[in-house]
């Protein structure tokens, strides 16, 4: 229980939990940093009374991204020696001649950039008289050649814990 300034009175926190706020960035060799921060509400009228911040730090395997930008594994050509194949299926694709996959668009290796996006949701769990607030995190990483890799984090801490915010 936390006294909200605005109900000027002991209240509960809000059971509907809001999605947590994520900010993430990532670099050319797969290292994955940012920050999630959630926050506690008053049950009576919503307003923030606690929050709390995770930060987060991890490696994603881009090997087959990086693999991408050398010369084909099949034929030893660079990929922009390549030419469009079944161009009435798949107009984008340049593909080397022997390869299987006719769906691997080609992407100048100086325009390789990874992007980072989230899903998030924030949990809570009781232990006894204590309340834990956390968060669950989906991280996506994607780059414009069609490479995806996804990663999760989970963290949790005390609402005692967390900062006020009044």
């Amino acid at each position: 229980m936390a006294r909200c300034p605005d109900c000027n009175k002991f209240v509960s926190y809000s059971d509907d939990l809001p999605e947590p706020d994520v900010q993430c960035d990532v670099d050319d060799t797969g290292h994955v940093t940012g920050t999630v921060v959630i926050v506690a509400a008053c049950a009576e009228c919503g307003t923030e009374l606690k929050e709390g911040s995770f930060d987060f730090d991890l490696t994603v395997d881009i090997t087959k991204h990086t693999n991408r930008k050398a010369p084909c594994a099949e034929c030893g050509q660079p990929y922009a020696a390549h030419y469009p194949r079944w161009p009435d299926e798949f107009p984008e694709a340049l593909n080397c001649p022997t390869d299987p996959d006719p769906r691997a668009e080609y992407v100048d290796p100086a325009e390789h950039e990874l992007e980072c996006e989230t899903d998030s949701e924030m949990t809570s769990r009781r232990q006894g008289r204590k309340t834990y607030y956390g968060h669950h995190t989906t991280i996506h990483i994607s780059c414009a050649c069609g490479f995806q890799a996804d990663a999760e984090i989970d963290d949790e801490m005390l609402v005692g814990d967390m900062d006020e915010l009044t």
